[in-house]
């Protein structure tokens, strides 16, 4: 089994939240980058582990575990750190001694269960080689022959609540000289978290780039940067309502709710149940969708 998941907390118990808030989210964001940088890791039965920084080991929160989760699959490791220890010290220290105790609890408990520690070291290393700076090119460069199309994101921590997000940028190249720049999601988490798979040409003038894990879903964006949202299972009744809400309420999508209204008004004539208690009901609309 390969580690899915992986995630770093903050805890105090004995301090209120918001005097603390400002390191747990270091601590989250921390994870955000490890976790995106971390190649697969062959663990056994483990397939999340959650590192948890606290100044109160002897009343850490009671871990509760449900139906699809058990104490040998998801691992939570504790470390002591008070985090009036942090006060007075810049952001970059802050940020280095977070990351140094986390890692070594993590390598710790990797020696200690046989799980090989190579990958954790290489995610470490690549975090404070661009020190600290979340700033990517993501998935290949797609090339059409005459244009290359190319993802990338900036996502940085800069206090308590406030990240400076870059969204995730679609630059589209023609013998190395940029010609358009545009902006297809508003927040870089879409791939920190690893929602897009793929990106490539339908033909010489539009990139395609997937949308929903199911492949269902995609945004097609024309080297003039004008972005549409589309489907590819097009006779399916549900694929056209839930495009035409994608329009109708602006998600993913500039909004355009004539358009959504006439794809919602194709569903139901294709003969989706969903789509004609939408048009019947309009009080339904902000119930389900708004």
């Amino acid at each position: 089994m390969e580690l899915n998941y992986i995630e770093f907390r903050y805890e105090d118990t004995k301090t209120p939240y918001e005097d603390i808030k400002r390191y747990d989210e270091y601590c989250h964001w921390l994870g955000l980058m490890y976790k995106y940088y971390l190649k697969p890791v062959t663990t056994g039965k483990i397939k999340m582990l959650k590192v948890i920084m606290t100044d109160d080991m002897e009343n850490t929160k009671k871990i509760s575990f449900g139906r699809y989760s058990s104490p040998e699959e998801d691992i939570y490791l504790y470390v002591a750190y008070d985090c009036r220890n942090f006060q007075n010290r810049s952001v970059k220290d802050i940020q280095r001694t977070s990351l140094d105790i986390i890692h070594n609890r993590i390598m710790e408990y990797a020696a200690l269960n046989d799980i090989n520690g190579n990958n954790f070291v290489e995610s470490y290393n690549t975090i404070t080689a661009n020190n600290f700076l979340f700033e990517e090119k993501y998935l290949e460069p797609a090339s059409n022959g005459i244009y290359t199309a190319q993802m990338s994101f900036k996502y940085d921590f800069q206090d308590a609540g406030v990240f400076y997000d870059s969204g995730v940028v679609l630059e589209i190249y023609k013998e190395r000289q940029l010609i358009h720049k545009t902006t297809v999601f508003h927040s870089a988490l879409r791939v920190v978290k690893k929602c897009i798979h793929y990106i490539k040409w339908e033909d010489d003038a539009n990139v395609i780039i997937d949308y929903f894990t199911s492949g269902d879903f995609y945004w097609r964006i024309p080297v003039n940067g004008t972005i549409e949202l589309d489907c590819i299972h097009k006779s399916d009744c549900r694929n056209i309502f839930h495009l035409g809400t994608h329009y109708y309420y602006g998600r993913d999508i500039a909004k355009d709710e004539e358009k959504g209204v006439a794809l919602i008004k194709k569903a139901a004539h294709m003969g989706s149940k969903s789509a004609s208690e939408w048009l019947a009901y309009p009080i339904w609309r902000k119930i389900w969708y708004g």
